[in-house]
């Protein structure tokens, strides 16, 4: 049944978002702030994603015009003692998240003001009005008395136990954030959360902005240039409406049907009104849609990765108004065809090619196949299916064994692996959408070559792969590389699947063994190799089942039986079998998977 509600959606830059006597409330009711910044997957890594998404779309588009859209957010405008402010429904991370990174940009400027290294009169000029810039955006002026205090635009109401306006505002401010004792475990991680984020910010400004750490006129101009793009050119998309249940039934359908599943229904009616206007009956036009939806797998997200593999660039608003605009500049009427028919051949190859990719099973090159199984776990998930579709699309590719193409992947892979293995190192789309460009203009040399990391970096890749894995997610990353590609090796008929999500990581010698345990026996294990060894890839294997936490740090014989060999691998299985096992079998190991590794990239 269709509800009847009021809402306004407004496409709005930062400047209006963060606008003169805008006030924003996080109510009790929502969850605590949970983005993160601390690892390298999607789900610990939402500041490290968007800090780079930002920097590389300024990179890109320094001379241009283009807006970087920041997502949506769902709000009810409420009046309290007639000031009016807004209570967020949906897109409180996002709006947090800002201001901490306002409030880090800000304070690198009053730290750059207080650097006494005799600045010039207009160097600090510019200083004190770039960080009034930044006042406005975080404070509005509260009148108290006859004077005017700042007051922070957003209000977190989530009070147990803990003033968590208090300790933002005081890191907004500048100021080291003091925590009172005996705080709640939960409480404690959510201010961490505050603190560590600001720090990640203010770290990043400080490497983007200083030059042998002097914040020179250059480095200046920069700034100014990176601040007026955030305040300018960043846009959301505000819905705001008068009642909680109108805000509440918007927020349940961009969550629960998603805004890429608007964006299909969108292109939809655009194919079905198109085709009709070539002079399609209604119900053969929705025939056509209907054919997609049959054939393919098509899931909510082909529509953004689709444009993306197309304009070798990301979405500069939502994923349908970019498909249009390529539509209507991109495809025109021929002699034999009309516009839609070209755009719907098009785009139902590209789906054949994604289904390729959603579901490996049906590619008949089984090394291909973990190959690409692969690269979706390396946590670059978008980017790397925007490319391995522009790929699929320049091989018209059918399934089938194709060394260039798994050329060109393992060369992708390199980048990636090198990338993610690297501690501090930034993933950059740039390169990939380079690539990819030069993928859709057929230049398939000059996109290996893009990618293709300098022999200093392959070195420096090796040495990676071989030292100490303490990221679990890596280490078991690794693993799952190695077993794959000795699968792929294999001839037997009866084919052994590893369902990455499900396995869990297992470190041969104990990560903590306890004292009681021929582990610990130091004659045997000696410090030298605990503290070389721990974290070796050839210290790891794979379980597919769970384990007591008793047996994990167990004996070896305790591990073994019947353990490892439960389970279907026969990385894990072999060890299993073993009567014992010894620092010499496990250096041994980890020459093994570290070779097998440098033959399978090098």
């Amino acid at each position: 049944m269709t509800q009847n509600i009021s809402f306004t959606p407004e496409h709005k830059q930062l400047s209006s978002i963060f606008g003169e006597n805008t006030r924003y409330v996080i109510p009790s009711y929502q969850r605590a702030y949970s983005w993160e910044s601390t690892g390298k997957s999607d789900k610990n890594n939402q500041l490290n994603n968007l800090w780079d998404d930002l920097v590389d779309f300024f990179d890109a588009n320094k001379d241009k015009t283009d807006e970087y859209f920041i997502g949506s957010m769902v709000a009810i405008s409420k009046n309290d003692n007639n000031e009016r402010y807004f209570e967020v429904v949906d897109g409180q991370q996002r709006i947090t998240t800002l201001l901490l990174l306002f409030g880090a940009m800000k304070c690198f400027l009053v730290k750059q003001k207080g650097v006494d290294d005799g600045k010039s009169k207009d160097f600090l000029d510019f200083l004190e009005g770039a960080i009034k810039e930044f006042e406005i955006l975080i404070y509005n002026k509260k009148v108290k008395g006859i004077s005017f205090i700042p007051e922070l635009k957003l209000k977190i109401n989530r009070d147990y136990g803990y003033d968590f306006n208090e300790y933002f505002k005081n890191l907004i401010d500048c100021k080291d954030g003091k925590t009172q004792k005996d705080l709640l475990a939960e409480n404690e991680k959510i201010i961490n959360r505050y603190k560590v984020n600001y720090q990640f910010f203010f770290q990043k400004i400080e490497e983007m902005f200083l030059d042998k750490g002097c914040f020179t006129e250059d480095k200046a101009q920069l700034f100014s240039q990176f601040a007026q793009f955030l305040r300018i050119r960043v846009a959301m998309i505000v819905i705001t409406t008068p009642s909680f249940n109108s805000a509440y039934f918007i927020f349940e359908v961009l969550n629960n049907r998603g805004l890429p599943l608007s964006n299909k229904d969108l292109t939809r009616n655009l194919v079905i009104s198109e085709f009709i206007k070539a002079g399609f009956s209604e119900v053969d036009a929705a025939q056509k849609w209907y054919e997609l939806e049959e054939n393919y797998l098509f899931p909510q997200d082909f529509i953004g990765r689709w444009v993306e593999s197309k304009k070798a660039a990301q979405q500069q608003f939502s994923a349908f108004n970019d498909l249009e605009k390529l539509y209507k500049e991109n495809y025109k009427d021929t002699l034999s065809q009309k516009a839609i028919e070209i755009f719907y051949e098009d785009f139902k190859t590209d789906l054949y090619y994604f289904d390729f990719f959603e579901d490996t099973s049906k590619i008949e090159d089984k090394c291909l196949a973990y190959k690409i199984e692969f690269l979706k776990k390396t946590n670059n998930l978008r980017y790397t299916t925007n490319f391995i579709l522009a790929a699929m699309r320049y091989f018209k590719f059918n399934g089938q064994t194709n060394d260039a193409f798994y050329d060109l992947l393992n060369i992708y892979e390199i980048f990636i692996l090198y990338t993610l293995l690297t501690p501090y190192k930034r993933f950059s789309s740039i390169k990939v959408y380079e690539a990819i460009k030069e993928l859709n203009q057929t230049n398939l040399s000059v996109a290996n070559s893009v990618l293709k990391l300098e022999n200093s970096d392959e070195q420096g890749l090796k040495n990676l792969i071989s030292g100490k894995l303490t990221d679990n997610y890596l280490g078991k990353l690794l693993i799952s590389k190695y077993f794959w590609i000795r699968e792929c090796n294999e001839d037997d008929v009866v084919e052994v699947l590893l369902d990455f999500d499900k396995a869990t990581l297992e470190h041969i010698f104990p990560q903590t063994p306890t004292g009681e345990t021929n582990w610990a026996d130091r004659k045997k294990f000696p410090k030298s190799f605990v503290d070389d060894f721990t974290y070796k890839i050839g210290n790891m294997t794979l379980l597919t089942h769970k384990v007591n936490a008793t047996i994990k740090n167990g004996d070896f014989k305790l591990k073994k039986q019947p353990e490892y060999q439960k389970t279907k691998l026969n990385l894990t299985v072999e060890l299993g079998n073993l009567p014992d096992i010894d620092i010499t079998y496990l250096y041994a190991r980890q020459e093994q998977i570290v070779n097998t590794l440098y033959s399978y990239y090098f």
